[in-house]
């Protein structure tokens, strides 16, 4: 799933966090721009009280956890902040390897980012709505458990959510920073984090974390569960 930060999801902020890509996502969009998702447009601006500043009225009318309409998917509320929306896609929308070969590489380096800020973004958004997508500076942090280096910050439209993300925003059973003896932390948010793609058939998806090593990435398996030790990157399959 990705994400992606819109001006209003693992390949799962209106920064554009990565549609849950083979894998997850998100997207930002202003409040402002709120009025043209369908959601939205079946509330009249008459219904709103008259001293209520407009900015203030389109932002009452989302909430976190809401689904919303957007570039022809829906995406999932997780997080308001200055005016501005974290989505996530609510479904898996790729099937994508994090990287064309088994090489070191970061989130910075990887295909799957130049891809879903490139092609996917141009063939899935229109010129309108990818004005609304706000460029974010994304933060790349090390391996909790394993130190591998994350690599550099990165300034991107549509992401992956980290490992600290997916606790932060899906549940914190205590387990990224109380390591257990397994690899993977399962507990009792997996529900919570599992995607569906089209078909609405359990599918995991990537994170942007590395693994334990910098040939791997950290990953959310289709039972909820995700692992911060390794998935090589060739692909999804």
């Amino acid at each position: 799933m990705c994400m992606l930060f819109c001006r209003i999801p693992g390949f799962g902020d209106f920064f554009l966090c990565f549609p849950r890509c083979g894998n997850d996502g998100s997207k930002s969009i202003e409040p402002d721009q709120f009025r043209d998702c369908r959601e939205l447009a079946e509330k009249s601006a008459a219904s709103q009280p008259a001293n209520v500043p407009q900015e203030e009225q389109h932002s009452s009318r989302i909430n976190v956890g809401d689904i919303i309409p957007f570039g022809g998917y829906d995406w999932r509320v997780l997080d308001i902040q200055n005016n501005r929306a974290l989505i996530l896609s609510d479904r898996d929308l790729s099937d994508g390897a994090y990287h064309g070969s088994e090489t070191n590489v970061t989130w910075e380096t990887s295909s799957l980012r130049r891809y879903l800020n490139r092609e996917f973004l141009i063939d899935n958004f229109s010129e309108r709505e990818e004005a609304r997508i706000a460029e974010t500076r994304i933060a790349n942090n090390n391996n909790p458990w394993y130190g591998t280096s994350g690599g550099n910050a990165t300034n991107d439209r549509i992401f992956l959510l980290s490992i600290e993300e997916v606790v932060r925003y899906f549940g914190d059973s205590g387990q990224l920073s109380n390591r257990p003896q397994n690899v993977w932390i399962d507990d009792r948010h997996n529900s919570a984090r599992i995607a569906r793609n089209a078909d609405n058939a359990a599918s995991w998806w990537w994170l942007r974390s590395p693994g334990s090593s910098r040939y791997d990435a950290a990953y959310v398996t289709d039972g909820g569960s995700f692992y911060t030790r390794q998935c090589y990157k060739v692909s999804k399959n």
